[in-house]
């Protein structure tokens, strides 16, 4: 009954981020700068639309199957701490779908979602229905912030704003450490991409790619390793 119920929150949210995407990120965005996806022609905001849909849809079904494994083998798990991680999904994916579309990652995503995932987080301690280790949390912003920083500097903004206060979120979400597994699939996968794109000449060196659908595949492996218990 519980897990009916976290689908469908996770239905509603799908639809509210297509809401999203239609009524307030394209209604801003110049359609020039657009950069669409692969499939998308002629930079058309309908197209690109569309494109968010299917990936919503994508994310849907991935929530759909995360249910039906919990069900079928990890019916102990914590749903409150399940519901927690599907909130991050839908999050990294709406990002994703910014940053594809228009190479931003607008804060009043990353900063809306901190403050909600605050009050959740304080809502838990002050009920006792969740176990939460703040110095975990606390040192993986910490750390991870102030790498970030540093690379942004030295490497003349190698690594974009939004990117920088995404990850901070996630790892003040995940911890210490969990979050270092997330970044290693992220950048592994961003840097393969990047490869296979100079090799094939449609990049040049100086060009760089959205990262936060890769940092969508880092969260979904991270999600996956601790829903299935092995890591």
């Amino acid at each position: 009954m519980i897990l009916a119920v976290l689908f469908g929150c996770t239905a509603i949210c799908g639809a509210l981020d297509c809401l999203y995407i239609k009524y307030r990120f394209l209604k801003r965005c110049d359609s020039e700068s657009l950069s669409g996806v692969a499939f998308v022609r002629k930079r058309k905001k309908k197209g690109i639309f569309l494109a968010a849909c299917a990936g919503e849809a994508a994310g849907l079904a991935a929530a759909a199957a995360a249910c039906g494994f919990i069900l079928w083998k990890r019916p102990e798990i914590d749903l409150l701490f399940f519901a927690g991680r599907l909130m991050i999904f839908r999050l990294v994916l709406l990002c994703s779908v910014t940053d594809i579309c228009d190479r931003i990652i607008p804060n009043e995503l990353t900063f809306g979602f901190g403050f909600l995932w605050l009050g959740a987080v304080a809502a838990g301690l002050i009920t006792g229905s969740i176990e939460y280790d703040p110095i975990d949390r606390l040192a993986g912003w910490i750390v991870i912030t102030a790498v970030l920083l540093l690379i942004r500097f030295f490497a003349r903004g190698g690594i974009g704003g939004g990117d920088i206060k995404l990850i901070s979120l996630l790892a003040f979400c995940f911890g210490l450490r969990k979050i270092f597994p997330l970044l290693t699939v992220s950048f592994f996968l961003s840097a393969a991409f990047g490869l296979v794109m100079l090799l094939m000449r449609r990049a040049k060196l100086k060009d760089s790619f959205p990262l936060a659908p890769f940092i969508l595949a880092g969260t979904i492996f991270e999600s996956a390793a601790e829903l299935i218990g092995d890591f």
